[in-house]
């Protein structure tokens, strides 16, 4: 997985490449399917780098 950061339309996300950098999973959007996660951790990679390694284990 390589994270990135990519923008939609007017939005800076953070986002991943998936299946051989074919596609891209926004990773907030992912975030928010799961419970109990603090999604404010995968709003930029710089919060993403902030949250440490427990945000990092669950972007992976």
């Amino acid at each position: 997985m390589r994270l990135i950061t990519y923008r939609n339309k007017n939005d800076v996300k953070l986002g991943a490449w998936i299946n051989d950098d074919k596609d891209i999973v926004d990773v907030f959007a992912a975030a928010d399917l799961k419970i109990k996660v603090n999604k404010e951790d995968f709003e930029s990679m710089q919060c993403l780098i902030n949250a440490g390694s427990d945000a990092w284990t669950l972007a992976r």
